[in-house]
């Protein structure tokens, strides 16, 4: 039964990441959110946060249910996720590490509070809300591939014998 539980735990934190990128890419071009999209973004916003050792971001996470579990499995593809898009952070500016911090805070903060701008550097611009929106959808993609043997291609032959 755990690894049905753990199949749970990873596949609805795939699905929820995977709606919260979603969203974040349409709010990088300019559209408005739903109440329901703004939820979704809380939930993933006190998600990362968990899961994010380094993140320093005090929220409601622990309202959002247990998620102690959930983040626990999803820590090492959470920064397996990290090293997918280096590039893509090198490319955006955020070449040392505590530049990566920064922008995982202030996009956790930016996702707890439902995808509402706050002030000054609080506030995420449209290249980074893309940017963020690519890094969920990496781990969102990976959780998925950690659920179907790490991407290894199945023998079908001992599928059917079981």
């Amino acid at each position: 039964m755990t690894d049905l539980n753990e199949s749970s735990h990873l596949f609805e934190a795939s699905s929820r990441l995977d709606s919260a990128a979603t969203i974040l890419g349409r709010l990088s071009e300019g559209q408005a959110t739903t109440p329901a999209d703004r939820e979704a973004l809380k939930w993933a916003g006190g998600f990362l946060s968990e899961v994010d050792w380094s993140s320093g971001v005090s929220n409601d996470a622990r309202s959002l249910g247990n998620l102690a579990v959930q983040a626990t499995e999803v820590r090492p593809t959470f920064y397996a996720a990290l090293i997918g898009i280096e590039r893509r952070l090198r490319e955006a500016g955020l070449k040392q590490e505590n530049e990566v911090v920064e922008f995982l805070q202030k996009l956790y903060r930016f996702l707890i509070r439902g995808g509402m701008k706050g002030k000054g550097k609080a506030t995420l611009p449209s290249e980074r809300l893309q940017l963020a929106s690519a890094f969920l959808l990496e781990l969102s993609q990976r959780l998925l591939i950690q659920l179907t043997d790490n991407g290894l291609p199945r023998d079908n032959e001992l599928l059917v014998a079981y």
